[in-house]
């Protein structure tokens, strides 16, 4: 009896080096603020431009707002599908979460662009759900890999795309507009005091712009060593408990501890 139960747990333990790669990237994909950053943006501009423009900046901001919901919807899955993933490595159940119900149904809300990654989110979710309503355990790792690097492997390439591109884009822009509007008021002023309050209001507004540019290079990195080290799982699919392989596992694991630190400090 003693000797099944030690290795039981030397069975479990053997994916530990996957448990904790799917942990740290649950956790590292939650940055929703640089989601609510971007989301907002058109409506920070209105700081920046002249009223005129302020009926465009409106529209761009419903806009963004319905594109800020499908970004936190690209997040849950991806926070989702490595808590089950974790929690087969750890030989439990993929507990149950009404999110995942509601995960569901908003695929079917959700207006993706790409109808290539809409097929995709949907066909992660679905493997989500089965692994919970079949009560999916540890044997289920490989099969779970094995299904989920395709489709899994679009979604977080499209979310690199618009992290990488479009919210660096987005910095840019408002670093162009914050430049002219803070140029035109300090060449027209003549209160000295007045100027340097403005001159440390400027120096804010560019730090946090700065902050918001270091974050999304290092949540880039994130994103694109979470699918690095899928597909590194799926490679290895066979043989995950190999002293080699964990240790390759373990310094994505790593690299996603201090991209995620770097952001953090921010």
């Amino acid at each position: 009896m003693w000797r099944v139960v030690v290795l039981a747990a030397s069975g479990c333990a053997s994916l530990g080096a996957v448990r904790d790669f799917a942990s740290t990237s649950s956790d590292a994909v939650q940055y929703s603020h640089l989601v609510n950053a971007y989301a907002s943006t058109p409506t920070r501009l209105k700081r920046y431009e002249p009223q005129s423009q302020w009926p465009v900046l409106d529209r761009q901001a419903t806009e963004r707002e319905g594109q800020r919901d499908r970004l936190l919807l690209r997040q849950k899955l991806i926070q989702d599908y490595m808590d089950a993933l974790g929690q087969l490595a750890a030989d439990d159940l993929v507990s149950y979460d009404n999110q995942i119900d509601a995960l569901g149904a908003a695929v079917k809300d959700a207006k993706f662009a790409d109808q290539n990654e809409a097929a995709a989110f949907s066909a992660v979710s679905k493997l989500l759900v089965s692994a919970v309503t079949d009560r999916w355990r540890r044997d289920k790792v490989v099969s779970l890999i094995e299904q989920t690097e395709g489709p899994f492997q679009v979604v977080m390439g499209a979310l690199v795309t618009i992290v990488e591109k479009d919210f660096g884009s987005d910095v840019a822009n408002e670093r162009v507009a914050l430049d002219k509007y803070y140029s035109t008021v300090q060449r027209e002023g003549k209160d000295p005091a007045g100027l340097a309050a403005l001159a440390e209001w400027r120096e804010m507004r560019e730090g946090q712009l700065r902050d918001r540019d270091s974050a999304i290079a290092s949540y880039t990195t994130v994103l694109k060593t979470i699918a690095a080290g899928h597909h590194k799982l799926y490679e290895s699919r066979h043989d995950l408990s190999k002293p080699e392989i964990k240790a390759e596992i373990h310094t994505y694991t790593m690299r996603l501890k201090e991209a995620s630190t770097a952001i953090a400090r921010l």
